[in-house]
């Protein structure tokens, strides 16, 4: 037999294996895990759009596409090709999940007040977790809640604004975080200073000089019941009210309204002290002697000081004391008065002085003159003719013994006594006594002579030769003249001589007698003779 042989080889067809479904993050290229067998090539080939770093190798690199994120997921195939003489390909799937990676975001801009707290409005997809951080020293309730609550700290108040960051952490296998910024403008409370307490004159008004900060609007309102020209503007001017005026001061608050999203207002106060105007009383009108000083019963109230002075010529002991001394000049005495001024000056910040005027009436001393020396006969009565003046009542006084008919009259008789007549002379004085409130009396002399009557003595019986003559030997005092008569007919050598002669007549002698009598004429004021 014949035989000859053939070897056949035969070929398998291909077989491939794309590897275990697995996943990838959407930012990371993936790294096959193919195998084959039997093949004469493979290649690779993706559902989406993504893209091999080299379709012919096993363990080719695929980077996903946008489409294959969108989706998060693509099947990717190997192909496997056979050998000759084998016709058919081998496929094999395998498919690959896109996980996405995380997003933040940590909402819009907001405005916080500084004593607030805000809730924030994040957003995130595709986290494991979020969690909150600030750029400043704020806090919040739950950093690990997209609407988690901030308060602001003190760092982030005095900034102004805080950055907060949301932050997002990937689900495996992404390895990146997300992260968005929000800025969080911090809103101060507003801020009011009503001024410095101050003091405020009674019939002024007061400018107020407020300042605020951070606010809306300004308002001022009054514990008292005074009025406002315009209560919402920081220099409004305050005009007080009658129970401001009655309790001495007042309470004025300055309140800033605040600006969203703060909700509270802030308050401050001004205290008002209510400085009266001075008032002053000089005192009850009154009255002084010429020759004295007078003490003012002055007073005053809310002064800073107080002055005397005067419409006349006096002087005052201290013209700032309140109980200041007069003394009056000499044209306040001729005058009669003089008006006192007691002026009250303010305190700051009043400006407006307070006067008062009293009358003080000025006595006058009294004076008296008792008039010229006078005489009277001493069986007569005198009148005086005294003069006085600003006086209570008038006496008279003698220094003898003699009698006034009523010796409070200025013309009162007087009627010498014994002693008088006895001494020739008697003074008498006239004392007026002083009007209130004087207490000085003043007193006048005048002498007053007293003339006698006179006297006759025609001496002793005598006789005489009818046809002789006798001389007289007659004696007088007190007498201007004298003369001889006689009841006959007889004559006088002179009549008038003390010593005269007398020569009897026919009828002396036919009668054998004759009376010859003497008669002395008194001196004024005396009116009777003497014989």
């Amino acid at each position: 037999n014949a035989a000859d042989m053939v070897f056949l080889n035969i070929i398998y067809n291909p077989e491939a294996d794309a590897g275990a479904d697995d996943e990838i993050c959407e930012d990371g290229s993936y790294t096959l895990d193919g195998s084959a067998t039997d093949y004469s090539s493979i290649s690779w080939s993706s559902s989406g759009d993504g893209t091999f770093d080299d379709v012919n190798l096993i363990n080719a690199t695929y980077t996903p596409g946008v489409t294959d994120i969108a989706n998060g997921s693509v099947t990717l195939t190997i192909t496997a090709y056979p050998l000759s003489p084998c016709a058919t390909n081998y496929t094999d799937d395998m498919t690959l999940t896109v996980a996405p990676l995380p997003t933040a975001d940590a909402g819009t801009d907001g405005n916080v007040c500084e004593n607030g707290n805000y809730q924030l409005a994040g957003a995130a997809t595709d986290y494991s977790n979020v969690v909150w951080s600030s750029s400043g020293d704020g806090s919040f309730d739950d950093a690990n809640l997209l609407d988690a609550t901030y308060s602001p700290g003190t760092t982030d108040i005095a900034n102004g604004s805080v950055i907060l960051t949301l932050t997002a952490s990937p689900v495996s296998p992404c390895a990146e975080s997300a992260e968005d910024n929000m800025v969080l403008s911090v809103d101060p409370l507003p801020a009011a200073n009503a001024g410095d307490d101050d003091n405020l004159c009674e019939s002024d008004t007061y400018a107020l000089s407020g300042s605020a900060e951070n606010y809306s609007s300004v308002l001022w309102t009054t514990a008292g019941d005074g009025s406002f020209d315009d209560a919402t503007s920081l220099t409004a001017v305050y005009t007080p009210g009658n129970n401001d005026l009655t309790t001495g001061s007042v309470e004025l608050t300055l309140t800033a309204s605040p600006v969203a999203p703060c909700a509270d207002n802030a308050a401050d106060m001004v205290f008002l002290n209510i400085i009266y105007n001075p008032e002053a009383d000089a005192g009850a009108d009154d009255e002084i002697c010429e020759d004295g000083s007078y003490t003012l019963d002055g007073s005053a109230s809310d002064y800073s000081s107080i002055s005397w002075s005067s419409s006349g010529d006096g002087t005052f002991d201290d013209v700032n004391l309140i109980n200041a001394t007069y003394t009056p000049g000499t044209t306040d005495i001729a005058n009669g008065s003089v008006t006192l001024t007691l002026t009250a000056y303010p305190l700051s910040p009043c400006a407006t002085n307070y006067a008062d005027d009293m009358v003080l009436t000025i006595v006058p001393l009294p004076t008296a003159d008792a008039g010229t020396a006078g005489e009277v006969c001493e069986n007569g009565n005198y009148q005086l003719a005294g003069v006085a003046t600003d006086y209570n009542n008038i006496v008279w006084s003698s220094s003898g013994d003699g009698t006034f008919d009523d010796a409070n009259l200025l013309d009162a008789t007087y009627s010498p006594g014994t002693t008088d007549i006895a001494n020739g002379n008697v003074t008498l004085t006239l004392t007026a006594y002083p009007l209130s409130p004087c207490a000085t009396s003043y007193a006048d002399d005048m002498t007053l002579t007293v003339a006698l009557l006179p006297t006759a003595d025609a001496g002793t019986d005598g006789e005489v030769c009818e046809n002789g003559s006798y001389q007289l030997a007659g004696a007088a005092t007190d007498y201007s003249n004298i003369v001889w008569s006689s009841s006959g007919d007889g004559s006088f050598d002179d009549a008038n001589l003390l010593d005269a002669t007398y020569t009897p007549g026919t009828t002396d002698i036919a009668n054998g007698s004759v009376i010859l009598t003497l008669t002395a004429s008194p001196v004024s004021p005396c009116a009777e003779s003497a014989e």
